[in-house]
Order: structure tokens, then C-alpha cells, then sequence
């Protein structure tokens, strides 16, 4: 048999990344749509109701069966569904408070938190360069929320919540980060898809301020992807 050509596996791996990012940006407009006549803890149960009928229908019989769902590390498992339900939580108060720009914007500065929980929690390496590029991450978050003006929302926190409790389930997880890593920055196409839904669904033309918050966010998010990968990548040795 012969070997996967990796191109044609990275562009496979492109269209599945793009796929999930318009997927999940259907999401939010749906959690967004829903958020004013269904309670918040309705919302996530129908949507965790959902997830795991597709769970069990589609993708257990696929990857082993039910005894693929065995773990010897039940504690860590309900930690990390605990950090999963309660960063749905704030992320969908968050949508119905927002304008969908606005959230997407700010929960888009994840990898930067990431980052700092994996030098806090790993003991990971982040050198100069890289903590310069969270600190300019952080300031576009800044630029974007805007306290101590009128502009700012008290529910622009709540994103922020979300990402330290997403933090903590991706540290938790960690599995495929190498493989991850290399479609992240397809990921930052959801800012695309989320100020479209949010323009032609809800009428919501994010400001200058929210325009270059998010490219502030977007740009330092990509160059810690383009840094972690050049760390990650072996030496190839002389010849």
C-alpha cells in the first residue's frame, strides 16, 4: 500500500478545519436565536442531548464501540465536562448579551491564554517573543471591550470566563496538539463567518474599534502558531 501523500492529507485536513468553523459558527447564531425564548440551562442540555446522539450513533461505532468510552481516569473526565459545561455557559450568555462580532472577537484570544496556563500548569518555555505577542493579544482585547468608557459591557467578561475554563479542558485534553496546530490558524476564518451571520441575521456592524481589536487579536494569535510550530519542528541534521 502505498503512503498518504501528505499534501493531499493537508488539504483534506484544510477542508474538514473550514467545514467545522462554519459549523460552529452556525452554532452560535443558533444559540444566539435561541437565547431569547428558551432559558439558558435548556439551551445547553438540548444542545449536550444533541452532541451525544450523534456521539452514540455516529462516532462510537466507528472508533471501537462502547468499550471505547472506558477510562481509567473517570475524575479528570468529569473535570474537564465540568469545564466544558460551564465555559458553554458563559460563552451563551455571553451571545445573547453581545454582538456576535464582539464574543467571537474576544474568545478568539484563547491560544494567548493557552499559552500562559501551559507555563503556569506545564511548565512550558514561552520565550521573549512570544509573550510579546500575548501581551499585544491582551491588548486587543482591550481595544475591543473598552473599559472605563461608555462603550464598554459588563458582559464582555463573560467570553473571558469561558476562555480560562476552555484553558483548563485543553491542558486537560492533551492529545493532538502537534496535528492541531497546524489548521489553527484556519480557526480565525470564524471572526469572518461571525460578523457576516451577526450583519445579516441581527443588523450588527461591529465599530472601527471591534474591527482592529480583532485584527490586533487575530494577528498575535497566528504569530504564537507560527512560533510554537518553528519550536516544535525538529532540526533536520547535516548531511
Amino acid at each position: 500500500m502505498s503512503a498518504p501523500d501528505p499534501a493531499r492529507a493537508s488539504l483534506s485536513g484544510a477542508f474538514w478545519a473550514v467545514g467545522a468553523v462554519v459549523l460552529f459558527s452556525m452554532n452560535d447564531v443558533i444559540m444566539k436565536l435561541m437565547s431569547g425564548d428558551y432559558a439558558l440551562h435548556q439551551i445547553v442540555l438540548i444542545r449536550a442531548l444533541v452532541g451525544m446522539v450523534f456521539l452514540l450513533a455516529v462516532l462510537v461505532p466507528f472508533t471501537g464501540g462502547i468499550a471505547a468510552l472506558r477510562t481509567r481516569r473517570l475524575g479528570m473526565h468529569v473535570v474537564r465536562a465540568l469545564c466544558v459545561v460551564f465555559a458553554n455557559i458563559f460563552f451563551f450568555l455571553g451571545l445573547a448579551a453581545l454582538p456576535l462580532a464582539e464574543a467571537v472577537a474576544i474568545f478568539f484570544v484563547s491560544p494567548l491564554f493557552i499559552s500562559v496556563a501551559s507555563v503556569v500548569f506545564l511548565r512550558e518555555t514561552v520565550g521573549p517573543r512570544r509573550w510579546a505577542a500575548i501581551a499585544l493579544g491582551l491588548i486587543g482585547v482591550l481595544i475591543v471591550l473598552r473599559p472605563g468608557t461608555e462603550a464598554f459591557r459588563p458582559a464582555a467578561v463573560l467570553p473571558l470566563l469561558t476562555l480560562g475554563l476552555q484553558g483548563g479542558e485543553a491542558l486537560l485534553q492533551g492529545t493532538a496538539f502537534a496535528a492541531a496546530s497546524l489548521l489553527a490558524p484556519i480557526g480565525y476564518a470564524g471572526l469572518i463567518f461571525g460578523t457576516f451571520w451577526g450583519f445579516v441575521l441581527f443588523g450588527e456592524t461591529p465599530d472601527g474599534w471591534t474591527v482592529a481589536g480583532a485584527l490586533v487579536i487575530v494577528g498575535a494569535g497566528i504569530y504564537v502558531w507560527h512560533r510554537e510550530t518553528r519550536v516544535a519542528k525538529p532540526a533536520i541534521p547535516a548531511t
